[in-house]
């Protein structure tokens, strides 16, 4: 897995292009990363832009990432959307299981609407 970090100071949102091979672990690292940019630069919107990336987790990966945010770099005042290109269901179920947990995600296939989303009550 590659990945590439943005930080977006003007809009106050730290932006992640991932490409190749997703696992449970990859994103687990990808997170702690992430997570870690995010409070040093004191940001809580997120995007995970996920089209050029090839899902390789299960439903039960999914379910496990989504349900202990926090043990991954990811605290609860963080808003993420996450971009994905529309064929695997499992990011669907992440957003259930984390929106139940209590957390602010929501999953889209258009980048301009999750910017959108994003950027409200700026």
């Amino acid at each position: 897995m590659k990945h590439e970090i943005t930080i977006d100071h003007d809009r106050e949102l730290i932006m992640v292009r991932v490409s190749g091979d997703l696992t449970a672990q990859t994103v687990t690292e990808l997170t702690i990363e992430v997570g870690a940019v995010a409070a040093e630069h004191g940001i809580i919107r997120l995007l995970f832009d996920m089209r050029e990336a090839s899902e390789k987790a299960t439903d039960l990966d999914a379910f496990f990432l989504a349900a202990n945010p926090e043990k991954r770099g990811m605290e609860k005042q963080y808003r993420r959307a996450i971009v994905h290109d529309g064929r695997d269901r499992s990011y669907g179920f992440f957003e259930t299981v984390s929106v139940n947990r209590g957390n602010t995600v929501k999953v889209f296939v258009d980048v301009d609407k999750a910017l959108e989303w994003l950027l409200q009550d700026q």
